[in-house]
């Protein structure tokens, strides 16, 4: 098979911030319609789900990765979730990967737990799916004293969406979760898409890496294409 590894927010689909005429909405929290697809993606989406070859791979955790509408009508055959700590097969949890998760993370679980802890002084804290430590303040002041404590947690890295801040042990990335998948499946030809640094770790396990034209200087390999940052997926799924 062809792999085709999308990461959602901020590349597949888009807040209100990026809403125009052109984009379908696709999830709604709360009666408030806060994502939003372009309609040529989602064209070359349906193709390659409809082929088996679409995985997202996402920090989001199962809840939020199934308020998705269009994953709801047309459910990928895999899925990565909580940085590839999570797979889901045919939107089914899948219990031998998340058990070599938890083994694989064995050592980093307890200094986690620590860290969210830690972090409750500052912020709204809780630990997704036992893996990754989710931490939320719209205080500017707060964060940066979360962000500066946590230089003292050796073998964790940490990436901001929005007003949230992740933690994730360094064994725990976008990148290790496409080695395993590609270990443990039969993939061809790898096809990745992401527009921030938690998804620069992909780069060295697939043939293409498409990213937002504004990471040019953040990434020396010959395997990146660049583009705008609302045509990374859209270019990633038309690649043949």
């Amino acid at each position: 098979m062809n792999a085709y590894f999308i990461d959602l927010d901020g590349t597949l689909i888009f807040s209100h911030r990026y809403y125009h005429e052109g984009y379908k909405p696709i999830e709604t929290y709360k009666d408030r319609q806060i994502s939003f697809i372009e309609r040529d993606t989602l064209t070359a989406l349906e193709d390659v789900i409809n082929c088996g070859e679409f995985v997202p791979i996402t920090s989001r955790t199962k809840a939020q990765y199934e308020r998705i509408e269009i994953f709801k009508e047309n459910c990928p055959r895999y899925a990565l979730l909580d940085n590839g700590g999570i797979l889901l097969i045919n939107g089914i949890e899948d219990s031998l990967w998340g058990k070599e998760t938890k083994r694989i993370l064995n050592n980093s679980l307890e200094t986690l737990n620590d860290i969210a802890i830690w972090a409750t002084q500052y912020a709204d804290v809780k630990i997704q799916d036992e893996i990754v430590v989710f931490i939320k303040t719209a205080d500017d002041r707060r964060r940066e004293e979360v962000i500066k404590g946590l230089n003292q947690y050796k073998g964790f890295y940490w990436f901001m969406h929005g007003e949230k801040l992740y933690v994730c042990s360094e064994l725990l990335t976008k990148g290790t979760a496409i080695k395993r998948f590609k270990k443990r499946f039969s993939v061809e030809r790898s096809i990745a898409a992401g527009d921030s640094e938690v998804d620069f770790s992909m780069v060295d396990y697939v043939d293409i890496f498409v990213t937002d034209e504004r990471n040019r200087e953040l990434i020396n390999s010959e395997k990146a294409v660049f583009t705008k940052q609302r045509d990374v997926a859209r270019t990633a799924l038309n690649i043949k």
